[in-house]
């Protein structure tokens, strides 16, 4: 039995033919055009990233404002006890660095790689990926921004790994480190 959009088309007798652009909006769900709209209009509420979503900390948003006034460094180590806001200040700053583009909250900026751990560390295949992707250029925004969540769990390997990359990282690349402990 058919269900969705196919049981749409064979109960209106075009299934052998592809939906156009006037039959699309004649879908229940409505048409395309304001459904765009509600969702454009709905994502900066759904995915805050200023800094004002960020629960104290105010001299850490002074220095990072600045940064971002000024031209960023190459590396940032977001460090402190879990529940103070690193996670959300980092998302923030990737934000600020992008060009404010809600795209950084949901994580789907294609000058965005966010790296978390798998399990109980991070491990070296997973910087050995990141690594290779360092070297691109970016694809919209003037640099790409690399989050680390969790650096506190970067094994030896791939800890040793990232910092030669933290050595002569290129010029268009940031990368934030997000740890609970040094």
């Amino acid at each position: 039995r058919a269900t969705g959009s196919s049981a749409r088309r064979a109960a209106s007798g075009s299934a052998s033919m592809p939906p156009t652009a006037s039959s699309r909006s004649t879908f229940p769900s409505g048409s395309r055009r304001s459904t765009a709209r509600a969702r454009r209009a709905r994502s900066p509420r759904r995915c805050s990233t200023s800094f004002d979503s960020v629960p104290e900390q105010d001299e850490a948003k002074r220095l990072l404002r600045a940064a971002l006034n000024e031209g960023p460094a190459h590396a940032y180590l977001f460090h402190g006890p879990a529940g103070v806001g690193k996670r959300a200040a980092a998302v923030a700053f990737a934000s600020g660095l992008l060009g404010n583009d809600p795209r950084v909250g949901r994580r789907s900026h294609p000058d965005l790689y966010v790296l978390e751990p798998l399990g109980d560390q991070i491990r070296i295949d997973a910087v050995r990926e990141m690594r290779r992707d360092l070297h691109m250029r970016p694809f919209e925004a003037q640099r790409r921004v690399y989050l680390i969540f969790g650096a506190h769990l970067l094994n030896d390997e791939a800890a040793d790994a990232l910092l030669k990359d933290l050595e002569e990282p290129p010029e268009y690349a940031v990368i934030v480190l997000v740890a609970d402990e040094v």
